[in-house]
């Protein structure tokens, strides 16, 4: 992933969740009462918004952490 859209994609993490910097590379779906299907949707919509791209909806489920996300975006060339 670029550096750039990294650095996009770790801002959405912060505002979505409410999250400090530091917070973000680890941060995870499983046991976070933050991350319910509202965030997700949430997520979903701002990453869409910000890459100017269409997450299909298969995909959705991948949403499960940091890594998950960047991992996805990376496999759509991003």
């Amino acid at each position: 992933m670029k550096e750039e859209n990294f650095s996009k994609l770790k801002e959405i993490f912060i505002a979505v969740f409410e999250l400090s910097e530091s917070q973000v590379a680890g941060y995870r779906k499983i046991n976070n009462r933050k991350w319910d299907s509202l965030a997700t949707v949430t997520l979903i919509a701002a990453v869409e918004s910000e890459f100017n791209i269409l997450i299909d909806e298969s995909a959705y489920e991948s949403f499960t952490s940091f890594s998950a996300v960047e991992l996805t975006l990376d496999e759509m060339g991003l």
